[in-house]
């Protein structure tokens, strides 16, 4: 044992020496740890006041996001968009800008399409292009439908 146990600096010690700390220098060393970062915990944000939960509820159903929404009140975009559903609003679709879509944006008629344009010779490829969703999406949607796929690069 070190003269310095039960503080910090005699933890210092038993760490440097690689031994296994005593308990009244782990002890110390926990005080220390919150003393020292007692100061850095962020408080919690105060909960939104109903007028500004009613505001946000106006603000996205004009047409705002939940990012600008977020900007504007301070809030997180999940806390904007709890609040959001909390008061029993329909979420908007996401706009793909560009980007394919997920495959549950297929509805059945869109996969009949799909089907019968690959039974009139259009390949999967060209079929994923058309709708746009990936190769895969495009590939389980037809066999999903019942048909029965050619051997890639078969032709027709």
């Amino acid at each position: 044992m070190d003269s310095r146990c039960g503080t910090h600096p005699g933890w210092q010690v038993h760490n440097k020496r690689r031994e296994k700390p005593c308990e009244p220098c782990r002890v110390a060393r926990n005080g220390y740890q919150r003393w020292r970062y007692a100061g850095y915990a962020e408080p919690a944000q105060p909960r939104a006041a109903p007028e500004s939960k009613r505001a946000i509820g106006a603000r996205y159903r004009a047409g705002d996001g939940f990012v600008e929404l977020s900007r504007l009140f301070g809030r997180h975009p999940q806390t904007i968009k709890k609040i959001v559903v909390d008061q029993g609003i329909a979420l908007r679709r996401h706009a793909t800008r560009g980007r394919r879509t997920n495959a549950r944006c297929l509805d059945s008629e869109q996969r009949g399409e799909m089907a019968a344009r690959y039974r009139n010779g259009w390949s999967v490829r060209e079929l994923a292009r058309a709708y746009r969703v990936s190769y895969g999406t495009a590939h389980n949607a037809l066999t999903s439908m019942g048909v029965r796929l050619r051997r890639q690069g078969s032709g027709t």
